[in-house]
């Protein structure tokens, strides 16, 4: 407690000159997913981490939203056929007038539950752009005001599930095809459904186990959504040994908070620290997704080895 651990990762590839990204999560034991994205560049072959490098800087000037969205989520109930709209507010902060377009894209996950804006099209999963229409365009937000844009969404006539897409709203100073970090702020996420056929499923696609050390295991544990609808994956692993005596409190991992769209699968490493004597264990995993229905099960058998 109170005190600090450097990690360090070393990569195998010469980087060019350039504006990049690094990404890092990590997770609690409680199962809190803790992560930061920090931006540096490489210039003549040397990094310069943060606002230290001019690119950078202008970067993240022209990234940073002078206005804000009062949501980023909207989710359409429609029927087949049907046409819908829905509105929300952005607020402008600046002394001047703002005139903001948006921008329809599509999105994606990856394993690890990092959002994708423009995603490579196998990675798309049931897109409605072409269903989505944005109002007025632009949008004239009044100094140190706000204004109202109106989502349209007119679904075909055959619609099954749940379909996805996002709207990016930018000014003419705003630069284009940002890394998605510096574009969530001002992304509006759309999720369009027929509620009446909704289903809501997910599954254990596979585990397994690595024996790190005598006081130390990791189990790699993959969750599929495998309804067509977005799920939250939260679970909890429990050890017992032969005599079905539960070896330590449950281990978490997930939370209620983390997304898992459909035909996706989102990938945990779920440390399990503490001494288990030799000999055969089993490990039972449980993951909700949904709170009206039961978790899913899955039940893996290891063995603890002597030092």
């Amino acid at each position: 407690p109170g005190k600090r651990r450097l990690f360090k990762a070393q990569g195998t590839k010469r980087l060019e000159d350039g504006i990049y990204m690094v990404k890092a999560q990590l997770r609690t034991k409680d199962g809190k997913l803790v992560q930061g994205a920090f931006p540096y560049s490489i210039v003549k072959g040397e990094a310069i981490p943060g606002a230290a490098s001019d690119a950078i800087r202008a970067l993240m000037e022209a990234s940073a939203p002078p206005f804000s969205l009062s949501t980023n989520l909207l989710d359409f109930g429609i029927t087949p056929g049907g046409n819908t709209t829905k509105g929300i507010r952005l607020t402008n902060y600046t002394p001047d007038t703002l005139s903001v377009s948006a921008r329809l894209v599509n999105w994606s996950m990856n394993d690890s539950g990092m959002v994708t804006l423009n995603p490579d099209p196998k990675n798309i999963v049931k897109p409605c752009l072409s269903w989505v229409t944005v109002s007025p365009e632009p949008l004239l937000l009044p100094p140190k005001g706000s204004g109202s844009a109106k989502i349209n969404v007119n679904a075909p006539a055959e619609i099954n599930g749940e379909y996805y897409t996002a709207i990016i709203f930018e000014t003419s100073k705003t630069g284009k095809m940002l890394p998605t970090e510096f574009e969530l702020a001002r992304t509006l996420f759309v999720t369009v459904s027929f509620k009446k056929n909704l289903e809501y499923k997910a599954s254990i696609s596979s585990v397994s186990y690595d024996p790190i050390s005598p006081m130390m295991r990791a189990f790699v544990v993959n969750v599929e959504n495998v309804g067509n609808v977005h799920c939250f994956t939260q679970g909890e692993i429990e050890i017992y040994d032969k005599k079905y005596n539960l070896m330590m409190e449950p281990i978490a991992f997930g939370s209620s908070q983390d997304y898992l769209l459909p035909e996706r699968i989102r990938g945990y490493v779920v440390p399990c620290p503490g001494a288990l004597a030799p000999g055969t264990y089993e490990a039972v995993i449980k993951v909700k997704y949904n709170e009206e229905s039961e978790p899913a099960i899955s039940k893996f058998n290891f063995v603890s080895k002597a030092k």
